[in-house]
């Protein structure tokens, strides 16, 4: 995800995320998949990798300095992915995606995976190598709209690692959320960007028609009952 996992347990518990999303997807034929929060593609190839069969495969990124790197993986790996410069939000339109930057110090990696449309707060304070000193305007999609100009009827499996913004994202998807099957969301109760809203809403906002598979103290896979 966009903010480094903490500690080895936390790691394996993420491991045990995997193996379910794994398990779902060789269930289903020729899956629709959204990635949103692509980075640098790295959860890309994995996904697609656990796929039955081929996915139609939508995935939003809407750092301009990332997608240089995704188109880069496309190529390398043959990746048949649509690939949407953009974030996504509860609003269409267009609004200011916050740069991170800085230097992981651990693995010496520049951090450009901590963007986010919501202004960062705690973020700077608890991961002290990311900085964020640059601004961009992007195009915001909701979920709804998206799949209603591409003709897009369900989604099987969404990943969504967009820094804050994942309780937005659902509100943006409230007609299309009888229709998807299973997605992956980051959550924090602390106020890494300002606004967002914490694990007890994103699950309220769901209702009951879901059910949490696997939480790590960062992401949650939840998955469609009924």
């Amino acid at each position: 995800m966009g903010l480094p996992n903490e500690g080895v347990k936390n790691i394996n518990r993420f491991m045990n995320i995997y193996k379910h999303i794994y398990a779902y997807l060789q269930q289903i034929d020729d899956p629709i998949v959204f990635e949103l929060g692509m980075h640098w593609a790295e959860d890309t190839i994995r996904i697609i990798n656990s796929c039955k069969s081929s996915p139609a495969y939508y995935g939003f990124e809407p750092d301009s300095r990332n997608i240089k790197k995704i188109n880069e993986q496309v190529q390398r790996y043959n990746l048949d992915v649509n690939i949407i410069h953009g974030a996504i939000s509860n609003q269409i339109g267009e609004t200011t995606l916050y740069l991170s930057d800085g230097i992981h110090e651990r693995s010496g990696n520049q951090m450009t995976g901590a963007n986010s449309i919501r202004k960062p707060k705690e973020v700077v304070d608890r991961f002290k190598w990311i900085d964020f000193k640059g601004e961009e305007t992007v195009k915001t999609y909701t979920i709804d709209q998206f799949c209603k100009d591409n003709g897009v009827d369900h989604i099987d499996f969404i990943w969504s690692d967009i820094q804050g913004c994942e309780y937005d994202m659902i509100e943006g998807a409230l007609k299309m959320l009888p229709t998807i099957g299973m997605m992956l969301l980051e959550y924090s109760d602390i106020e890494l960007y300002a606004g967002q809203k914490g694990l007890s809403d994103i699950l309220k906002l769901l209702g009951s028609d879901w059910e949490v598979v696997v939480k790590t103290n960062a992401d949650i896979l939840v998955k469609k009952i009924r």
